[in-house]
């Protein structure tokens, strides 16, 4: 019986970067000092934006808003960015291992640090936390970093690098397409909506392209400029996105006074045994005595209405697998006085 001509057939070599062990230089030890200081300054702006750029305002707010709330809404409105940001540079680090490119970049250097199994966990949280039109770019990325992993491990001549590292991509390129057609239509068509139609169609095109190496003189300065490209603007997304995300609770007051009963609207500062103090929409503090309040509720918002008409297959794209799963407050449950009725 003669053997298989992948039986005398050797691995082939990997390729291998090193990364020089030294102290932190003057420059990476101050990155690494500022760095836990992002979230508190997203913090402290985030109050600064409520209070309307008023600092008394804001020296109010921080005075009685609780740290835990305050660090509870950043985790919940920055859930998105994690793997993202694990799944990009993971993704560019293997395109660029495989395509045979010396590289002392900083990608190459925390590439090399990453662990090859935290892909994983950031796969199964963005599942859960991405809309649906980003799940084709979610599914796109995985396929892309689990065929370079095969390829970087087996080798490019291998039965199981062709099946993982094209097969598999174009099998799901097609397929996405099929099921994706008419919301695709429907985006560039009635929706009027084309981010969201090439949301939908790029990803399954471009992951059998992304599954094998690329140029070594092109990938020398495009994967690391992206990489660049993609660390600057990660933090004015997280910013503009937290910017936007409530931190106090929203609620409506029913004062009765001598001469008319009113219903003021805000965000709940605090309560006393005297007074109750609401910051209203426009930035104005007031402050409600607490023997003239007859009635105080707290205003469900929902979620927001969705900015795209587009859905696949009764799926809205802006929704997401744990917004969907996640129990809701009724419709109902929200009381006049909170929609100015």
């Amino acid at each position: 019986m003669t053997d298989g001509p992948d039986d005398d057939q050797e691995p082939a070599p990997r390729t291998v970067l090193t990364v020089e062990r030294r102290p932190p230089s003057g420059e990476r030890a101050w990155l690494l000092t500022l760095l836990p200081a992002f979230p508190l300054l997203l913090l402290v702006l985030r109050v600064w934006y409520l209070a309307r750029q008023d600092l008394q305002t804001m020296l109010l707010v921080l005075q009685s808003a609780n740290p835990l709330g305050l660090i509870a809404s950043l985790l919940i409105s920055l859930l998105w960015a994690l793997p993202a940001i694990v799944l990009l540079l993971r993704a560019l680090f293997l395109l660029l291992l495989v395509s045979q490119t010396p590289s002392r970049s900083w990608l190459a250097r925390v590439g090399l640090r990453m662990p090859n199994w935290v892909s994983v966990p950031a796969a199964l949280l963005a599942l859960l936390a991405w809309q649906l039109r980003f799940l084709p770019t979610l599914l796109a990325l995985v396929l892309v970093i689990a065929g370079l992993e095969v390829r970087q491990r087996l080798g490019p001549n291998r039965f199981a690098t062709s099946v993982v590292g094209l097969a598999v991509p174009i099998a799901f390129g097609v397929i996405s397409l099929i099921w994706l057609a008419p919301a695709i239509v429907d985006a560039f068509g009635t929706a009027d909506d084309p981010v969201t139609g090439v949301l939908l169609v790029l990803p399954p095109i471009a992951a059998p392209l992304l599954s094998g190496p690329i140029p070594p003189s092109v990938a020398r300065w495009l994967l690391p400029g992206t990489a660049s490209t993609l660390a600057l603007s990660i933090p004015i997304l997280l910013g503009s996105s937290y910017l936007q995300t409530p931190v106090l609770p929203r609620v409506a007051v029913e004062s009765t006074t001598a001469t008319a009963v009113t219903v003021q609207r805000g965000s709940l500062v605090s309560v006393d045994d005297r007074f109750t103090t609401l910051l209203d929409a426009e930035g104005r503090v007031h402050f409600l005595r607490g023997n003239e309040i007859t009635a105080q509720v707290l205003c469900f918002t929902g979620p927001e209405p969705p900015g795209s008409s587009v859905s696949v297959h009764g799926w809205q794209v802006e929704q997401s697998v744990l917004s969907w799963a996640a129990p809701r407050p009724l419709e109902a449950s929200a009381d006049a006085r909170c929609r100015g009725d």
